[in-house]
């Protein structure tokens, strides 16, 4: 079988809620949908959106748990901001997310604390960092290759605050051990 005769596979990404637009990321996954390799389902925000969506591209601005859900369970590869909530959810259904942090020199957020939990996550191995588009077309193929096939857990956001507490307080507490406030 050919490339290009190959199953689909579906590529979902996530901007989150944030009021800021994210049209680079929607850009980005615009244009490699339309490379025709793979179905993509985009939650877009705030960010613009073209009046009708291109074949294979699916999307809406806000998703709720019950389209979220089942979403995380059919990709084959989630690319999202660096929103905690969404990467944690992302884990928990069996992916290594592709993580493309926002940059408030481009308007996409209001400092750049997205940019050092990439940094600080990525050395863990446990999400794939894109900070340009070619980055980004790798790292879908990457995640998109070796997608754990586990099924997808009940995600219960009771769970998600307490592991985002737990990461943030060992934050706190390594820049304290460090003299750092």
């Amino acid at each position: 079988m050919g490339y290009s005769d190959a199953p689909k596979s579906l590529v979902v990404v996530l901007v989150g809620t944030d009021h800021h637009r994210f049209d680079r990321l929607v850009d980005w996954s615009l244009q490699l949908a339309s490379e025709g390799w793979s179905d993509w389902f985009i939650q877009y925000g705030t960010s613009h959106w073209p009046s009708t969506l291109p074949p294979g591209v699916d999307g809406d601005a806000i998703l709720g748990i019950d389209r979220l859900n089942p979403l995380l369970s059919k990709a084959s590869c989630v690319i999202t901001h660096a929103g905690p909530g969404l990467l944690m959810d992302a884990q928990l259904a069996g992916h290594t997310p592709v993580v493309v942090p926002r940059d408030p020199a481009l308007g996409e957020h209001v400092d750049n604390h997205q940019q050092r939990f990439v940094q600080h996550l990525a050395t863990s191995d446990r999400i794939l960092p894109a900070d340009t588009l070619d980055a980004l077309r790798s790292q879908v193929q990457r995640a998109s290759a070796f997608r754990r096939d586990r099924p997808l857990r009940g995600l219960d956001n009771a769970e998600t605050v307490a592991r985002f507490g737990t990461l943030v307080d060992a934050t706190v507490l390594r820049r304290q051990k460090a003299g750092r406030r």
